[in-house]
């Protein structure tokens, strides 16, 4: 189509001829919105018409497109649409070098306009970085014995793994934060004050009701250390000899720990010779005391008490 300056007509090429389509022709294109071309029922091949969205000259050819009739634009200017740019490459608002796909890439970085150019802040993670175009975990930044770097898209973080520790109480999890993990050892009583820890599955725990854990004639109970209340007790680390809880959480001497009764030499001679054995409690009968505590008489001039016990 042509409009005749000589005869004032707008000329048609139609059926392997040029028809007049009469009457004149004031050089104005059919104006569409984007949307309206869109909208244009089987429009012919080769129709032309001015897109007022893009404000560019547009025409019709197969398959099925619109194409703009302007030169396309150099890498670096700014586009719409692929047809825009002679690379028939639109990314980011900018005709392009390349389809730049990659998440850590973009073609509308100040100073590199229209040239795929990799972004290192768009990985967000603390152990990744851009390459190649995609955002990679880098392990190495990730410190500690414990400590892997993992994640997807553009987000790698370093991040504990408790699989690299032993679960045992000396390595029992792995705990840390930001780009350094270590395993952890169970402190020595966690949980009570007289327990002892123990690891399962990576986490420390207490095991309670350990009379090991307390201080002399102490028990545990429920995690918490008391002075063993009876009288007598053995063991509980008293490490004297013979000597036994006083039930107010000591070791002492027991009751007979001396000589009561010194009224004759029998006695006195026998408590100095013995000392803690036994306790005469009658010069006249021989007999033996200790609260009747294992002591027994069996001689004349003394007391064979020895050390009673519960």
């Amino acid at each position: 189509m042509y409009f005749n300056t000589t005869d004032n007509t707008t000329k048609l090429y139609s059926d392997s001829a040029w028809g007049d389509l009469g009457g004149g022709w004031d050089g104005t294109l059919p104006n569409y919105t984007t949307a309206q071309r869109t909208a244009i029922s089987s429009p012919g091949y080769g129709m032309i018409i001015y897109n007022t969205d893009s404000a560019r000259v547009e025409y019709y050819l197969p398959p099925d497109n619109w194409a703009a009739i302007q030169a396309p634009f150099a890498g670096g200017h700014s586009c719409t649409a692929a047809i825009d740019c002679a690379s028939e490459i639109c990314v980011d608002g900018y005709c392009c070098n390349t389809l730049c796909t990659g998440n850590c890439n973009r073609c509308n970085v100040v100073g590199s306009l229209g040239t795929c150019t990799d972004v290192a802040s768009d990985c967000t993670g603390n152990c990744d970085v851009c390459t190649s175009g995609n955002c990679a975990a880098v392990a190495a930044t990730c410190t500690g014995n414990c400590v892997v770097c993992s994640g997807s898209g553009t987000a790698y973080n370093c991040a504990a793994s408790n699989a690299l520790c032993s679960n045992t109480t000396a390595s029992c999890g792995c705990s840390g934060s930001e780009t350094v993990f270590n395993c952890t050892t169970c402190t020595s009583d966690p949980y009570g004050v007289c327990g002892h820890p123990t690891c399962s599955s990576y986490t420390c725990t207490q095991a309670y009701d350990n009379d090991v854990a307390c201080s002399t004639c102490h028990t545990c109970s429920s995690g918490s250390c008391t002075a063993h209340v009876a009288v007598g007790v053995t063991g509980l680390n008293c490490t004297a000899t013979h000597y036994r809880c006083d039930g107010n959480g000591t070791c002492t001497a027991p009751q007979n720990s001396g000589c009561a009764y010194s009224g004759t030499s029998s006695c006195t001679t026998y408590c100095a010779a013995k000392p803690n054995v036994g306790w005469c409690i009658s010069n006249s009968a021989y007999s033996c005391g200790d609260n009747d505590r294992g002591c027994a008489y069996v001689g004349a001039n003394y007391c064979n008490c020895g050390w009673y016990t519960y």
